[in-house]
């Protein structure tokens, strides 16, 4: 599997990321976190709790800052979600299930 630097995505095959197109690729280490999912805010509590039933690591961080939150509210907030590569597959399973291709349409 190849692992973008950049946004940490992960892709089977290419030379740039099929996410942020960047050619900052290499082949995905157990260490790298490894982004699986975006939600809204409302969601991300729904997301937040399967993974940690499922006793899966994982780390928040929000797609817009502090101040544009602050303007827009938390309700249009997008939390992307990112685990260590060794529950990348089944992190991506559990959203497949909850979201079916939801991943895909990031990588167009």
């Amino acid at each position: 599997m190849l692992y973008c630097v950049s946004c940490h995505a992960v892709f089977s095959t290419g030379t740039s990321c099929p996410l942020c197109h960047k050619r900052n690729i290499r082949q995905v280490q157990d260490s790298d976190l490894c982004f699986f999912t975006e939600q809204t805010s409302v969601m991300s509590s729904v997301v937040e709790d399967i993974l940690k039933q499922n006793g899966l690591r994982f780390v928040t961080r929000p797609v817009y800052g502090a101040a544009i939150s602050a303007v827009t509210g938390t309700v249009l907030e997008s939390i992307r979600f990112y685990t260590p590569a060794k529950y990348y597959a089944t992190a991506c399973e559990l959203m497949d299930t909850m979201f079916p291709n939801a991943l895909e349409e990031y990588m167009d």
